[in-house]
């Protein structure tokens, strides 16, 4: 999927996203209202893996619901962050999408990451995803 879809995704759903220099994390998102943000890290290229991975990843937390607050114990993070993670693979790795593209010959982590536009790291966890869940 490409970077200008999840911001189209995210315009739809009238949720803002900003550019903002971020010291620890690349990204986040939170609800005010009824109204969704996504604060992104300003040193993310336009158009990379990471500024993909990391917008898909922050929409997963608001589309699905998943956000918690900077307080929550660590059971309910994990939750929210696995919910979000996989919203994200979903949409930027789907299922059906990576079968086809290990049919035509593509299997190894570099050449799956950049075909589907994600980093190496997001590629892994995405099949690892797949194979732990042995469902789409």
């Amino acid at each position: 999927m490409e970077t200008k879809i999840l911001y189209k995704i995210a315009e739809k759903e009238d949720i803002t996203v900003d550019f903002v220099p971020l010291s620890e994390n690349r990204a986040f998102s939170l609800i005010i209202g009824n109204k969704g943000f996504i604060a992104m890290d300003k040193h993310l290229v336009e158009g990379s893996a990471a500024e993909r991975v990391a917008l898909a990843h922050e929409l997963g937390h608001l589309k699905t619901g998943a956000v918690h607050s900077i307080n929550a114990q660590k059971d309910e993070r994990l939750c929210c962050e696995r919910a979000a993670q996989r919203w994200a693979i979903k949409t930027l790795v789907p299922y059906s999408e990576l079968v086809d593209a290990a049919k035509r010959g593509q299997e190894d982590l570099p050449t799956l990451a950049e075909h589907f536009g994600v980093t190496e790291d997001f590629m892994q966890k995405a099949i690892r995803h797949y194979c732990e869940n042995k469902i789409a």
